[in-house]
């Protein structure tokens, strides 16, 4: 390597960050002389462990100094940061804030290609982890020490022949500093600009060697806590957008089918209640003498939404939908190594890692279904007589049984007392160990190198909803009387008192009568009936996943080979036990709960044995061009459940000249069926949905259980690229590699209004899944089973450019990375999407913007450094199958968001740094839908800043 490709990589490695990944394979080091000496490395893309190899594979590296430049608190940020990663999961994003149903709330995962974090694999130091979640699989990255992080390799591309299942889109490698020598500190502190979001991050490591550098020990800690909940409402130009269906809307009439109106509230549910159909409809109850007011529809949709009539949309769900929890995590790591011989090391690794966050549900809304009688006493007179006088005895109330929630300061400890919020407390830990040996050998007359480990990991996750409403209590509670002398009975119930209707025959049943009009009540008595206070009475679930690993491998040459050099090898076999379990509460498992917390018992288990070989073919050396290699892996893997699949990769890298290098490879790379995908006995979360049978809209349950038929996903991946270094440049790198990834065979769910749509078609198949009440009986189940049945393409280009040159009495670093993915296709039963450039809730399948990319500048002296960056996250679109007629605005523009950071080192132990996100505090554009709860936001925050200005800074202290 010539020293300005030298500079250039070390510059990139320094100051990149999300924009300064490279090549690993460049990676060298400089001698005193000056030459280039190429070190042995492991490249995450091939299990071959040689001097000098490069791999065909593109392999974008995030190192310890582009970590520290960026300063974030989590690992899982920095990765999404990359063009090449589509939205996934994370503690300061909405994705899973308010899932309550599966134990995923805040799961910090990662997803290349916009393809799920179920196909992109995640190893640490090169070693499989244990799964965090069973429905969503992938490794929560908040779990996982990064304190002695040295470098973070994403292999952008098939990895499956050289690591197994999961590694379709690729894999993320997260490398620990197992030499790590000394003692290191760091202390940071940050929130954004209108002090919202705090975070607080401590780290500490220590590393020594003993017994003359034969034994080596390392510790590390690190603890991170974000205290504060980030609701709707504090995001700045939050203002209850939403498309509304458009009343001037007539088909052929040049309006659109939708319109976006500012302070859109519910037709269907007030903090109060509303009546919501009748002769009394729009009669809605406020303050705590439950004032009888007309609500004022305004410009009503023809949806259940309205906007410019009464503002009970400030008091919703809305301003308190959760943009991100609060979180706290810690982590422990522990490394002892040995050297038995000069040959032979043996190792003993564990870590440990907790996250808890808590965040409140958005499913207590009773949108109408709330039938109140007559004779209930807490309705206000003038509203009995009104009814008495329209010849009605019933009406249907629609409430958010919240209360006043502008009134208790948005937290979720003051929820946590609310009647009909539910809130879920939720822990997850990891501890994992491994024991290793790692040796050297002389094999063939070279030196090999081999390596063997057995590992076992454990994912723990503890959810407690509380304040969860039960069905029964709900009905029980709002159906309210007066004892009388008439019908008072044998309950004993005093004279003149108010109880539950169903107390008068069964007085022992514990009902609390519940004021559903007004708010500002007290409503203890009823909310500690409804959600049943006591701790044996909640939803609660405790899932375990285990990972038990025995593996080994080796790297060498082989004795033989051709002109251009010797063959390199690596061979390996790997056996893995996989399982899981959980345990819930009886109360879950009878269906009692209102929407969420009805979990259920879980067991399964499968086992894998896997065998690889990889063989790195020199075609040529110094003949037509500088080099030309050959790369061959193959893989067999036997499930012991979906049976046995080949996986394998061919991959071509060409030095033609100094100029040029042109690289390339096919790979067969598989995804198997989860734990929870085949053996899900059945989870149940409440919806509404048309009864095919009656076209009529009911509620039911969606029941979401497992197929034990599954077989493995079969993807082929393809990547070209080409990286050019000009002469007449110095300093000047470009790359480019177009990629393509076809899945067959994909493991998909059919949603339940596809399942009712073909049902009503006439296809049988899927009216198996619909269960009814008896023959005549309403729709009361719907079941949502994985089948393998849909086809997934996604195809797109990547690139990168960096500059490097002394500038004055320091070095400029320019760069520039980014991704564009033009095709993101599914075909499901003959109906193919491209949700590429769509972004918008509305669209049939999550897409992702085309282009992203991020550019770098890095100027650098001796004790200081300054880093302006911008990320850049292209234009979109709402939904790709609309046009004008569909909707009157469908654009998302272009977001650019500048970024500072700086450090400056005060001695050569201590250094002090900052970063600033989003200088310029821009507010996420509006990703405003149709549908969505009363919790939605309209943005799309795992794309787009919503924090605004967000300042970080920090001490780092190393000895």
């Amino acid at each position: 390597m010539t020293r300005t490709g030298l500079l250039l990589c070390t510059a990139a490695a320094l100051f990149g960050g999300a924009a300064a990944a490279q090549p690993l394979e460049d990676q060298a080091r400089a001698t005193a002389g000056g030459e280039a000496e190429v070190e042995t490395i492991t490249v995450t893309a091939s299990r071959i462990q040689v001097q000098g190899y490069e791999a065909p594979t593109p392999v974008t590296v995030v190192d310890s100094a582009a970590l520290q430049r960026d300063a974030r608190p989590d690992v899982g940020d920095v990765l999404r940061e990359l063009p090449a990663f589509g939205p996934s999961s994370g503690p300061s994003n909405s994705v899973r804030s308010t899932y309550v149903t599966d134990g995923s709330a805040g799961l910090n995962l990662v997803s290349l290609r916009n393809l799920g974090s179920r196909r992109t694999l995640v190893l640490f130091n090169g070693q499989r982890v244990v799964e965090s979640n069973l429905s969503l699989g992938g490794v929560d990255l908040s779990t996982i020490p990064s304190t002695l992080i040295e470098r973070m390799d994403v292999v952008t591309g098939g990895a499956s022949a050289a690591w197994g299942s999961n590694a379709v889109a690729g894999v993320v490698n997260i490398v620990l500093d197992t030499d790590f020598e000394g003692f290191k500190a760091n202390l940071q502190a940050s929130n954004n600009w209108d002090r919202e979001r705090e975070q607080y991050q401590a780290e500490i490591s220590v590393g020594k060697s003993f017994l003359d550098g034969r034994a080596h020990v390392i510790l590390s800690g690190s603890i991170e806590e974000s205290p504060d909940t980030y609701f709707n409402n504090l995001i700045d130009n939050f203002s209850h957008t939403r498309l509304l269906e458009n009343p001037a809307f007539a088909a052929g009439n040049g309006q659109p089918r939708y319109i976006t109106r500012d302070g859109a509230g519910p037709l269907l549910a007030t903090p109060g209640g509303i009546i919501t159909a009748g002769p009394l409809r729009g009669t809605y109850f406020v303050g705590p003498s439950a004032t009888p007011l007309q609500f004022n529809y305004g410009n009503t949709s023809r949806g259940s939404w309205t906007w410019g009539g009464t503002p009970n949309y400030g008091l919703s769900h809305s301003d308190f939908g959760v943009i991100a929890n609060p979180t706290d995590s810690q982590n422990l790591f522990g490394y002892a190594s040995y050297d038995i011989t000069d040959n032979l090391k043996a190792s003993v690794q564990l870590n440990y890692g907790r996250f808890h966050t808590v965040g409140n549900s958005w499913t207590a809304s009773h949108n109408g279904s709330l039938t109140i009688r007559i004779d209930n006493p807490f309705l206000p007179a003038s509203v009995v007589q009104r009814m008495q006088q329209a010849g009605v005895t019933t009406f249907q109330l629609g409430t958010s049984l919240t209360g006043d929630v502008s009134g208790n300061g948005g937290s979720i400890e003051a929820e946590r007392d609310m009647l009909g919020m539910p809130i879920v407390d939720l822990e997850r830990e990891l501890s994992r160990g491994v024991f290793a040996l790692d040796g050297k050998m002389q094999l063939f007359g070279s030196d090999w190198t081999w390596n063997a480990y057995y590992q076992k990991g454990r994912a723990k996750s503890y959810s407690d909803v509380l304040n969860n409403p039960q069905t029964a209590n709900i009905r029980n509670a709002v159906d309210a009387v007066l004892v009388t002398a008439e019908n008072v009975g044998t309950s004993g119930l005093p004279i003149g008192s108010i109880a539950c209707r169903s107390t008068l025959t069964n007085p022992t049943n514990g009902c609390a009568p519940l004021d559903v009009f007004g708010t500002g009540k007290d409503v203890s008595a009823a909310a500690h009936y409804i959600n049943i206070a006591a701790r044996t009475g909640q939803a609660w679930m405790r899932d375990r996943l285990e990972m038990e690993t025995v593996a080994a491998s080796t790297s060498g040459q082989l004795p033989f080979g051709l002109p251009a050099g010797n063959i390199s090898a690596a061979f390996g076999a790997e056996y893995r036990k996989e399982s899981g379990r959980i345990i819930a509460a009886e109360s879950g498992k009878q269906n009692l709960f209102y929407v969420t917390g009805n979990f259920k018992d879980f067991d399964g288990s499968y086992n894998t044995k896997e065998a690889f070989a990889e063989f790195n073919i020199p075609l040529l050396q110094d003949q037509v061009v500088e080099s030309f290699d050959l790369d061959l892996a193959a893989r067999y893997t036997d499930y012991s459940v979906s049976g046995s699949v080949w996986t394998y990769k061919v991959g071509l890298l060409s030095q033609v000249n100094d100029f040029l290098r042109l690289r390339g490879t096919y790979s067969r790379d598989i995804r198997a069926p989860s734990l929870f995908e085949m053996f899900n006995k059945g989870q149940l979360i409440g919806t509404s949905a048309v009864d095919p049978r009656t076209g009529q809209q009911v509620s039911t349950f969606a029941v979401t259980q497992g197929n034990i038929n599954l077989t493995p996903e079969i993807a082929k991946t393809t990547t070209v690229g080409a990286i050019l270094t000009p002469t007449f440049v110095p300093g000047l790198r470009v790359s480019v590699d177009w990629w393509r990834v076809k899945i067959d065979d994909v493991i998909t769910t059919a949603s339940q209004t596809t399942i009712i749509n073909q049902c009503i078609a006439g296809e049988q198949a899927f009216c198996d899944n619909l269960v009814f009440d008896g023959p005549n009986g309403a729709l009361s189940r719907i079941l949502l089973q994985p089948v393998n049945a849909a086809l997934q393409v996604n195809e797109g280009i990547d690139f990168a450019a960096d500059y490097t040159q002394p500038l004055f009495s320091g070095d400029l670093s320019l760069r520039f990375v980014g991704s564009y993915m033009y095709e993101d296709t599914q075909d499901f039963l003959g109906v193919k999407f491209n949700a590429a450039g769509g972004i918008g809730w509305d669209q049939r399948r999550g897409g992702f913007p085309k282009f992203r990319g991020t550019t770098s500048a890095t100027y650098s002296e001796d004790r200081w450094s300054l880093t302006t960056q911008a990320r850049i996250v292209g234009k979109a679109v709402l939904n790709k199958e609309w046009g004008p007629q569909d909707v009157d605005d469908n654009s998302v523009p272009r977001v650019i968001y500048l970024d500072l950071r700086g450090s400056f080192n005060v001695t050569d132990n201590i250094q002090l740094y900052g970063a600033v996100d989003n200088v310029l505090n821009k507010n996420p554009p509006i990703v405003t839908s149709t549908t969505g709860n009363a919790w939605y936001a309209p943005f799309n925050d795992s794309l787009h800043d919503v924090f605004g200005r967000v300042v970080r800074v920090g001490a780092r202290l190393q000895y």
